[in-house]
């Protein structure tokens, strides 16, 4: 397929100067940079399996688990005291 792009001048010669020294076409520069685009912006797989794959690890340095999680305890029950009230309120 063919189509008409219209690019910068200063991107046009950045292009002009890769394809002097590499030898590549500047349409085979073109249709990489395209192809870059698209394996950057792709959709995910959908398999979950894949997606906690990748989240193995990820807090392995982290020494301040135990604060988060104490942290996140105190807000839970802050907002719980907020919309429901002290444990032995009639509310």
């Amino acid at each position: 397929m063919n189509t008409n792009v219209t690019v910068p001048e200063e991107q046009m010669a950045k292009i002009r100067a890769i394809s002097a020294q590499t030898g590549i076409s500047e349409a085979d520069l073109v249709r990489h940079g395209i192809d870059l685009m698209i394996a950057e912006k792709r959709q995910p797989s959908g398999d979950w399996r894949e997606a906690v794959r990748a989240l193995y690890g990820i807090w392995k340095d982290r020494d301040d688990i135990d604060d988060l999680i104490r942290e996140g305890r105190e807000q839970l029950k802050a907002r719980d005291k907020r919309l429901y009230g002290e444990p032995d309120d009639p509310r």
